[in-house]
């Protein structure tokens, strides 16, 4: 999907990956603060499974 992306609108694949990784955390932890565990917990484990293991 960031291939198509970035085909699409000219934007570094990486970036437009990086942006969507920061954008799953803190909308998960916005949801945590607003009381949402469930969701925000869920959005967070994902992350965390697309999280680089350098």
């Amino acid at each position: 999907m960031t291939g198509w992306l970035a085909e699409r609108t000219g934007v570094d694949e990486t970036a437009i990956w990086q942006w969507g990784y920061l954008e799953r955390v803190s909308t998960g932890l916005y949801l945590m603060r607003l009381g949402e565990q469930e969701q925000g917990r869920r959005l967070l484990t994902t992350a965390e499974a697309l999280a680089p293991t350098d």
